[in-house]
């Protein structure tokens, strides 16, 4: 198949001929990693489920808006499993449906604080001992400390 110049040509990747609760999965070029079906048109390529909002909705998108998959599945282009969002809203539904990569606490394989640490340095704070000694000591940043400190980072249970 050429390469598309026009974007009402994105109907010829998708077997639209299903009913509308099955995905429509993308039947041209997906994104490696993020199997995101891509739709080349005139030398770019652009995430094809957007392209399909659009075309079916007769609307442009503000780049800042982001078309989020109902479905979870991110191939699909059924335009009855989309819906649009800014990224945080993207963010809340990926938390809410437990999608999210991010493992909170001493569970991330990537803290440098354990429980016991973030206690210690709850108490030495409230001893009096300055932040920026506490940063060095743990080998973290003074910033780390304080929104430890402050409850912005490892959140007590209680207070979520």
């Amino acid at each position: 198949m050429a390469e598309p110049n026009d974007r009402s040509d994105i109907w010829r990747y998708i077997p639209n001929d299903l009913p509308p609760a099955q995905c429509w999965e993308w039947k041209g070029y997906r994104h490696v990693y993020r199997r995101y079906g891509v739709f080349n048109m005139r030398g770019r390529g652009y995430r094809a489920h957007r392209i399909v909002w659009e075309e079916h909705n007769s609307a442009c998108l503000l780049p800042a808006t982001v078309v989020m998959h109902l479905c979870d599945n991110p191939p699909c282009c059924n335009p009855y499993h989309l819906t649009v969002g800014l990224q945080r809203d993207n963010i809340h539904d990926m938390e809410n449906k437990k999608r999210g990569y991010h493992k909170a606490r001493a569970q991330n394989g990537r803290a440098k604080l354990s429980e016991l640490d973030v206690q210690w340095i709850r108490e030495l704070i409230s001893k009096g001992f300055k932040g920026a000694a506490l940063a060095r000591f743990f080998g973290v940043s003074s910033t780390v400390v304080y929104k430890v400190r402050d409850n912005k980072l490892w959140v007590e249970r209680s207070n979520k």
